[in-house]
């Protein structure tokens, strides 16, 4: 039987470690020759139940037999437990037969999210942040016609404070290099996001409302690399049960952003920070991580569609989906 080793480790270093070392592992996979983008769907089995699952990974094959890949893992609901979360992935492979198809075990950490509900109390639910192991195997057909590959895979997660599962899924990569056709998106010194969207609370209802912010970025010596300071401004529509109103709070942040040129005038944004949240019911702080896609339109104007994720210790995570504008200088 396979075994993790688990420190004791405060819940808030944990989320600022992880963090901090899949950004480093991501910037030095930057200069990796071949990459690939994969969205694969499936099922998910854990706590003798089943549901839907999905992933999407950014692929780096290292060389001939090492790839690393950066993956967000969403379980679906399983008996009460809605789980996803961050990983990272190390994976040997090998050709099997001929070039075109080939095998892949990999492990990594998983950074997991989870809504859970209290069966035995109404109207309850609490919000997990930990950290467990992924075992992964995949199998990848190469279609070398176009630029995709045919992808089956079976994740194993083992989580110590949490229950352990295991996905079923299949999907497609496409095969490109990110570098060969785009130059580094932080072109500029300075950058200032403005946005607005959806925040939805992370519990048994899953409450909505409306949110905006604004987000300023300023380049560090490595070209990739970004420091970020923001605001947001989060309200919900209607009353949460657990908290007894509805949400309405402001969230002051800094953030360390990682910048990956993707393809053409795309780019991949990925940051993580400490955050500080103003409301109501009492002020505390906390962490949040952001996904962001932008598409430069001209030098100085960009487009964008995101998601960030608030984390806290009083169960009140939120997650942000939004569009925007950026204005580079």
């Amino acid at each position: 039987m396979m075994r993790f080793i688990y420190l004791q480790i405060p819940s808030y270093l944990v989320k600022l470690i992880a963090f901090t070392l899949l950004l480093c592992i991501s910037v030095a996979n930057l200069y990796a020759a071949q990459k690939n983008f994969n969205f694969s769907f499936g099922k998910s089995y854990g706590l003798e139940t089943n549901n839907t699952t999905w992933l999407i990974s950014y692929q780096v094959q290292q060389n001939a037999l090492i790839e690393s890949s950066l993956l967000y893992i969403n379980e679906g609901n399983l008996d009460s437990n809605k789980r996803d979360g961050y990983a990272y992935l190390l994976s040997a492979r090998h050709a099997i037969f001929d070039e075109s198809l080939d095998a892949s075990i990999g492990v990594g950490p998983y950074f997991f999210y989870n809504t859970k509900m209290n069966k035995n109390q109404d109207n309850t639910y609490l919000n997990e942040h930990n950290i467990a192991g992924l075992v992964s195997l995949s199998v990848n057909y190469d279609l070398r016609k176009i630029p995709f590959s045919l992808v089956l895979s079976i994740h194993n997660i083992f989580a110590h404070n949490s229950f352990n599962s295991r996905l079923y899924l299949a999907g497609l990569a496409l095969n490109f290099d990110t570098l060969k056709s785009h130059t580094s998106p932080l072109s500029h010194k300075s950058k200032i996001d403005l946005s607005f969207g959806q925040t939805t609370l992370n519990s048994i209802n899953n409450e909505t409302g409306h949110t905006y912010g604004l987000r300023y970025h300023y380049k560090m010596p490595y070209k990739y690399l970004s420091l970020s300071a923001g605001w947001l401004k989060e309200k919900t529509n209607t009353t949460n049960n657990q908290l007894g109103d509805k949400l309405n709070r402001d969230d002051v942040y800094a953030q360390l952003y990682l910048n990956l040129p993707i393809y053409n005038l795309l780019d991949l944004g990925f940051g993580f920070g400490p955050a500080y949240f103003f409301e109501s019911s009492g002020n505390h702080d906390g962490f949040i991580s952001s996904l962001n896609l932008q598409l430069q339109v001209s030098d100085f104007i960009s487009t964008s569609i995101g998601w960030d994720r608030t984390l806290t210790d009083k169960h009140l995570d939120t997650d942000i989906f939004n569009a925007g504008v950026s204005f580079r200088f």
